[in-house]
């Protein structure tokens, strides 16, 4: 935007008007950090993205886990209560409808006269996709809801902490977990 003279004569009035702002409105001298963005309370963080890769191994109960505890790192408790509450609900329901949907198809199949074998199998295999799915659509969200965060955060000066470890963990617990859940399903519904 360009600045108003106080004439329009060549060599006369070239300064701003008096009381007016020289910058105008422009959109580069407004600030983009809010009242949230206080830098201050981050711990060893992970970088979301290889946190949304380990939920793709891990399906939605790694997702919780994972993304919960970087929110604390990253100083976000409150977040980090609504992904462990929220991610951790999907978690279950998806885990429960998938040994739900096993034993239903296992049924169907013996009603059909398939082999268990195969109807045991085809249903293992579509659970398996289906928490695949659910844990990069979980992995997505998360990554999205910290993406901001863990820019400050790297901007702050801080190195990321390495994510193989705890995301091996992660996939072991979840996996225990999930098995636990599928088991007590199961018995339920048999």
């Amino acid at each position: 935007m360009p600045l108003r003279s106080r004439s329009d004569a060549p060599g006369q009035g070239q300064g701003p008007v008096a009381g007016e702002d020289p910058f105008g409105d422009d959109d580069l001298f407004t600030p983009t950090l809010g009242e949230r963005d206080d830098a201050i309370g981050f711990g060893r963080a992970f970088n979301p993205q290889s946190l949304w890769l380990a939920s793709f191994f891990g399906g939605p109960i790694c997702a919780a886990l994972l993304f919960a505890i970087n929110a604390r790192r990253l100083g976000q408790q409150r977040l980090a209560l609504h992904i462990g509450l929220g991610f951790g609900a999907v978690a279950l329901t998806c885990v429960a409808l998938g040994a739900w949907y096993a034993v239903d198809a296992r049924l169907a199949g013996e009603s059909l006269g398939l082999s268990a074998e195969e109807t045991s199998q085809e249903a293992s295999r579509n659970m398996r996709l289906a928490m695949r799915v659910a844990g990069v659509a979980l992995g997505g969200v998360g990554y999205w809801l910290q993406r901001q965060r863990f820019r400050l955060f790297l901007h702050t000066g801080h190195e990321p902490a390495k994510a193989l470890g705890p995301s091996i963990l992660a996939i072991v617990v979840a996996s225990i977990i999930a098995l636990a859940i599928a088991f007590v399903v199961t018995l339920a519904l048999v």
